[in-house]
């Protein structure tokens, strides 16, 4: 399978805050297009070892900074991205809070898809997500706080502008039927 437009895997960016379901995302993708070859790209990966800082504008606290576009080796990132389009993937999914944010990855996305959910709703999958990771619930709330809802407001919200799909992140079948439709009918034999 080939993308219809430059025989090159089609490639579906998506992007949203913290917990919004950008991985649950590409899995049931991943699932739902079972019949081609769909690798997802995780940003987790690509974390620096060495992490940028930031001063919690309120608590004046220094936490290792996960939620700037600088704490990703983006060279790396965007590079294992370009390697992926010359293999035999019909598809590759990009799963990454700045999917939209970096201009390369929203060049390469065929497909640009931004999840919105409530801050509130959030922050309550964070800390389910977190607790499961050893994390009490201070040191998630904490965080959420001081750090990650500005970084939020400040690079993840304003790329919603980029997406050619706002979805709901609780989406239901109805979304996903459009989401891969849209996709297999940009693919050709």
């Amino acid at each position: 399978m080939l993308n219809k437009n430059d025989n090159k895997p089609f490639i579906v960016g998506i992007a949203g805050g913290t917990s919004s379901g950008k991985s649950t995302l590409c899995a049931t993708l991943e699932e739902k297009l079972s019949r081609y070859k769909t690798t997802t790209i995780h940003s987790d990966s690509y974390y620096k070892k060495i992490l940028p800082k930031v001063v919690a504008p309120i608590s004046g606290i220094i936490y290792d900074d996960y939620n700037h576009p600088n704490s990703l080796e983006k060279d790396e990132f965007i590079t294992a991205i370009r390697s992926l389009t010359k293999t035999d993937a019909d598809i590759i999914l990009i799963d990454s809070l700045f999917t939209l944010y970096y201009e390369e990855t929203r060049s390469m996305s065929d497909l640009k898809i931004f999840i919105d959910l409530p801050s509130d709703e959030r922050l309550i999958r964070r800390i389910r997500r977190n607790t499961k990771r050893g994390l009490s619930f201070d040191e998630i709330t904490a965080y959420y706080l001081d750090s990650v809802r500005y970084r939020h407001n400040e690079f993840v919200e304003p790329t919603r502008l980029f997406a050619d799909f706002i979805i709901n992140g609780n989406y239901n079948e109805t979304t996903l039927n459009v989401i891969t439709k849209w996709i297999t009918s940009n693919l050709t034999e």
